[in-house]
């Protein structure tokens, strides 16, 4: 019996995200043509705040798999403290905690 292994997307989400110029952002452009198992949002202060006060990325996650009938659980990964998201410092320090 083979096992069948779990498709997961790990996602920074930017303000393209999830609509940008009347189309697919890149997070429900790939969720909708990979079709993973697992999403995680890693999400800025300021993607954070949006999804808080909008719901923009929930809600167009849970639209998308009604719309293709596939389903995923959603984890968000939400970094209030990162406001300066060009500065790789952070990420790379976050990373390498993870990886230990």
């Amino acid at each position: 019996m083979s096992e069948q292994k779990q498709k997961i997307l790990f996602s920074p989400v930017g303000k393209t995200d999830p609509i940008s110029n009347h189309l697919d952002g890149a997070l429900l452009h790939i969720c909708r043509h990979y079709k993973p198992d697992i999403v995680y949002m890693y999400m800025s202060k300021e993607t954070t705040d949006f999804d808080h006060k909008d719901g923009r990325y929930s809600k167009a996650l849970e639209l998308l798999q009604e719309k293709t009938g596939h389903h995923f659980e959603v984890r968000k990964i939400e970094r209030k403290d990162l406001v300066k998201v060009h500065i790789f410092d952070y990420f790379m320090e976050e990373f390498r905690k993870q990886a230990a």
